[in-house]
């Protein structure tokens, strides 16, 4: 049925109908994670380290949309699932570096320029984004706890 004004009418109240697509998105959030832990490629696991920042910016935008009607608890969630974005976001853009790196060292080798500084930097890249990805368990810990989800098991 569409309104007069070009509208549907929703299936039912707003937190009834948005609670289960918030959970849905932490479920893919949850399953990409799994995913990249149970991968033994590097970059396969960079990839899916990716998607879950994007899932869990999905996630954060589900929540927020429901801080109003759930209160603190919808902003707990958010909250969270920011940071998993934010610590992530430090991941790619450390992967994304590296790539650069390695071009720009391949570039000079073939121009027969010294390539070490490349490396070196390279070096300092890996180190970062392994210290984003301790910082994402951490973080994702946190995030996990099964209290930050408890409100979407309402209603």
């Amino acid at each position: 049925v569409t309104a007069e004004d070009g509208t549907t009418p929703a299936a039912g109240p707003a937190p009834d109908v948005l609670l289960p697509l918030v959970a849905k998105t932490w479920k893919r959030t949850a399953k990409l994670v799994a995913a990249s832990r149970a991968t033994e490629d590097p970059h396969e696991h960079d990839l899916l380290l990716h998607e879950v920042r994007k899932a869990a910016k999905r996630a954060r935008y589900a929540g927020e949309s429901l801080v109003d009607a759930f209160g603190k608890d919808a902003k707990r969630f958010s909250k969270q699932m920011a940071s998993v974005q934010e610590v992530l976001g430090e991941h790619q853009d450390s992967v994304v570096i590296r790539g650069y790196l390695t071009e720009l060292a391949e570039a000079a080798r073939a121009a027969g320029e010294p390539d070490f500084t490349y490396g070196r930097l390279h070096a300092l890249e890996q180190v970062r984004g392994l210290t984003t990805e301790r910082d994402f368990d951490a973080v994702w810990e946190t995030a996990g706890d099964p209290e930050v989800r408890t409100w979407l098991r309402r209603g």
